[in-house]
């Protein structure tokens, strides 16, 4: 059996930067956004989306792809579109990832954007939650997916912020500093936890 960590915070906090750490520490690392774009691979899933929330899959060469700029649009917009389209995703991403982390067995960190509430918590003997000054996290959020600065925020209005309702042992590293004080931030906390 694997012992699962899981790092998590709002948009463009600077999560993965906090996972590609640990794994040049030679940890074994997954990504909620990597499995899911994987699945994404799989037509059925896409029209699943699609027609959940009512958007027409694109189609490349004959197959359906996710259309993702506009199911941002729309689940950015309408909260309950938003809840339809993390009930059908969420499940089966965090199910994937669940199965590889016990596969890989030892220490797993994983990155999951939208842990809380997700029924999953327990899952996980300790929780990161990664945390950034709003100005700083949504300026790199839309360099990093060319989108607008104001469409980031909107966004992480809708992440909500992690509550440790579950007792499991919770560490905030707080990232508003350079990537070498985020690297002796994360060597802090691996002294904590092992």
């Amino acid at each position: 059996m694997s012992k699962l960590i899981a790092i998590t915070g709002k948009m463009g906090c600077g999560k993965s930067l906090v996972l590609n750490i640990f794994s040049k520490k030679g940890y074994k690392v997954l990504s909620a956004d990597k499995i899911y774009h994987e699945l994404l691979l799989n037509q059925d899933f896409v029209k699943e989306i699609s027609l959940a929330v009512g958007v027409e899959p694109l189609y490349v060469n004959g197959k359906a792809t996710l259309d993702k700029v506009k199911v941002s649009k729309v689940v950015f917009s309408d909260k309950e579109k938003l809840e339809i389209l993390n009930k059908i995703t969420h499940p089966k991403i965090m199910q994937e990832m669940l199965n590889r982390a016990n596969g890989f067995g030892g220490v797993v960190f994983c990155e999951v954007p939208l842990l809380q509430g997700s029924g999953y918590e327990n899952s996980f003997s300790v929780v990161i939650e990664v945390k950034r000054q709003e100005n700083l996290s949504s300026l790199d959020a839309s360099k990093r997916d060319n989108i607008l600065q104001t469409e980031v925020q909107k966004r992480q209005k809708f992440q909500p912020e992690y509550e440790n309702l579950s007792g499991i042992t919770h560490i905030i590293i707080y990232n508003n500093g350079s990537i070498i004080e985020l690297e002796q931030k994360v060597s802090a906390i691996e002294n904590k936890i092992f």
